[in-house]
Formats: structure tokens, C-alpha cells, sequence
């Protein structure tokens, strides 16, 4: 009896552990334009109201993308990342946005009004995909990058989850349904300090993984770097220069602290933040467990 009841509670135990590692949160913009699945217990959210200010190549054209939010979750060796910007013109913007991030991909048909673009790129040692799209008053960027191949369930999962529909008001979801609002999320806020703080640093460069001996460790992966805006302000003084950050670059796929070793006036330093905010990375890992890392980058502000 003893021993028929230790294979029942080991096999309770595993399906727990199985249900638990299964479990989705529903996503849902407020007028249901956007549902997605994100892993329960484990996406982080970064709401800016300003957001950030893209211009065309020639500068002829700039779009304002406010109410910004930065949903991030990092889970089984998979990143899962969304943005959101409102805006007055979605598509011309969406089509900044794709050309600022260099992203040379397909076309998708989401039906309806909807632009929507998707780039893959994947080697040995990752897969990566990203997604811009326009909805009616909104951009999305979507990303998802893993370390465990074509197959990865949870890359599957989250990128199938995602449906746009237009939006509409009277479609808004209620409070007793097993819906998140995106809107009801609670902002995560970096911190924030000086470079006197005490922490693991290294101004190494990012190490290629091919190049690494130790095969148990995997080091940070630069998916994609956005490049900050220049002010209006700094470009009527003639600022140019570097801004410096020491970022920790998160076990759980987010840019956790930033601290500030090289700074510049007009907006320059709120601009490099932002942008640093919005990378796009794998964490290092050892031994199959994510670890946070802190390194030394630079933003570039130069006039043309």
C-alpha cells in the first residue's frame, strides 16, 4: 500500500507540475483587437505614455507612437515580447518602424484593414521571428526567439494565440471572463541608478556562441537593438555624442537595471533609455538556467 501510494503522489505531483508549466494568462486589448496567450505568472509590462517618435529616411515625415507598452516573458528557454503604440496613422508608421528595425519579410494576410509583415532568421544556436502590424490605431511588434528549435511548443503556442480582429468597443471584454486586459496591467519600472552602484559588470564584447568553449554556458543574445530618435531640441543646439548604460540584461528576458555612465542633455538620455528598453534578447544561461548579465552600451547621437 506504502508504495502504490508514493506512485500516486509522484504521479500527482508531475501532472501539477505539467498543468502549472501549461498554464496561459488571455491577453486582450480593450476593444478586442489583439487576444494572445502569455505564460501565467511570468510576462512583466512597461507602460510610457510619451512613447517614442520615428522619422522617415529623409526626415520629411515623423510619426508620433504614444501609450507604450513593453509585455515581456521569458520561459523555457523561449522569449516572448509584445509592443504597443497608438497612433494616428498606423500603416505609414508600421512601415517606418519596419525599415528603422531592418526587418525584409513577408507580407502576411491577417484580412480586413490590417498590414502586417513577419521576418524569420535562424542559425545553429537560435529562431528568431518578428512581426510588425497595424491595426486601426495601433502598432504591434510582436517577437519570439528560442534555444529549442522548429518545434518549440511554447514559441508555437504563443505565436498561434495571436488573432486580430477589428476593433470594436461593444466587444470589450468583461471582467467575470477568463480575460487579462492589457490595460489592467501593472507597469514594471527598470531601476534605475548611478554608476557608483555595486554590481557584476563587464565591458566585454557579446560573445558569438560558436566561440564558446564551455558548452554548459550560453551567452547573451542581441536579437535586435532599436536606435534612439533625435530630439528636436538637442538637434536646434547641435548636441552630439555618446550616452553610455551599464543595462543588466535579465534572466527573465527584460532590461532589469539600467545605470548611467555616460550621459547627454535635450532628451538624449530619455531617448537611449527608451531604446534600450525596447532590445530584444536571449539571457545568458548556464547550465540550461537563465542568469542576469550587466554590460556596457553605447548610444551614438550624431548631426548628418
Amino acid at each position: 500500500m506504502k508504495k502504490s501510494a508514493i506512485i500516486l503522489f509522484l504521479l500527482l505531483l508531475a501532472a501539477n507540475a505539467f498543468s502549472q508549466k501549461s498554464e496561459w494568462d488571455n491577453l486582450q486589448t480593450d476593444d478586442g483587437e489583439l487576444t494572445m496567450k502569455m505564460p501565467a505568472g511570468c510576462y512583466s509590462n512597461y507602460y510610457d505614455r510619451d512613447g517614442i517618435t520615428v522619422y522617415e529616411s529623409d526626415g520629411r515625415n515623423r510619426y508620433r507612437l504614444v501609450e507604450m507598452r513593453l509585455i515581456t516573458c521569458y520561459r523555457d528557454r523561449t522569449l516572448m515580447s509584445l509592443e504597443i503604440y497608438e497612433t494616428k496613422q498606423a500603416k505609414p508608421a508600421a512601415k517606418v518602424l519596419q525599415k528603422n528595425l531592418q526587418i525584409n519579410g513577408d507580407e502576411l494576410n491577417l484580412g480586413g484593414k490590417f498590414y502586417a509583415v513577419e521576418q524569420t532568421d535562424k542559425n545553429e544556436n537560435y529562431i528568431f521571428k518578428r512581426r510588425v502590424i497595424a491595426g486601426d490605431k495601433r502598432v504591434y511588434i510582436v517577437t519570439a526567439a528560442t534555444r529549442g528549435g522548429e518545434r518549440d511548443e511554447t514559441m508555437r503556442t504563443f505565436l498561434e494565440s495571436l488573432q486580430f480582429t477589428a476593433a470594436d468597443k461593444s466587444r470589450s471584454a468583461k471582467a467575470n471572463e477568463n480575460v487579462v486586459l492589457i490595460s489592467s496591467l501593472k507597469s514594471v519600472e527598470p531601476e534605475v541608478g548611478s554608476e557608483k552602484d555595486e554590481t557584476e559588470k563587464t565591458n566585454a564584447p557579446f560573445a558569438d556562441e560558436k566561440k564558446t568553449e564551455d558548452l554548459t554556458l550560453k551567452r547573451v543574445v542581441i536579437l535586435s537593438k532599436p536606435s534612439p530618435s533625435y530630439t528636436r531640441a538637442a538637434r536646434k543646439n547641435n548636441v552630439t555624442g555618446k550616452v553610455a548604460l551599464w543595462l543588466t540584461f535579465g534572466a527573465e528576458g527584460r532590461i532589469s537595471k539600467i545605470q548611467v555612465a555616460r550621459d547627454l542633455p535635450d532628451g538624449l538620455l530619455r531617448e537611449a533609455v527608451i531604446a534600450a528598453l525596447r532590445m530584444k534578447f536571449l539571457p545568458e544561461e548556464e547550465n540550461g538556467e537563465p542568469r542576469s548579465r550587466t554590460k556596457l552600451v553605447e548610444y551614438s547621437f550624431n548631426i548628418y
